[in-house]
């Protein structure tokens, strides 16, 4: 076991914020996660995404690792907007964002029927 986070640990959460969305409506934000979390050249991270996955979600959460280091990013389907959450705030770390959209946009096909 390593000493550091992992997908494991991260996909885990994800599914535990799912579950209590789901077990308390209108309490918590109905969500869409990207499990596995996003690493370059992978797609596993989407392949559960559909055009009816996105419409039942406010929010989309897609947790980003990029050497070692977690960041998280929020899309508000609601209010077409995303968020980068970042620990460690630096510039390089943000270069990925781009990226990651793009991968979302190409790799769920027309799933997404609206920019965020």
């Amino acid at each position: 076991m390593s000493e550091y986070l992992d997908t494991n640990h991260v996909d885990t959460f994800g599914i535990l914020l799912i579950e209590k969305s789901q077990l308390c409506p209108g309490l918590y934000e109905p969500i869409l996660f990207a499990y596995h979390a996003y690493k370059v050249d992978t797609t596993g991270y989407v392949s559960h995404i559909t055009k009816e996955s996105i419409s039942a979600a406010n929010l989309m959460i897609v947790p980003i690792i990029e050497k070692a280091h977690w960041t998280l990013l929020i899309g508000n389907l609601k209010n077409k907007v995303w968020d980068f959450y970042d620990s460690l705030p630096k510039k390089n770390h943000r270069v990925v964002i781009h990226q990651v959209i793009s991968h979302l946009y190409d790799e769920t096909g027309n799933s997404f029927e609206m920019d965020i």
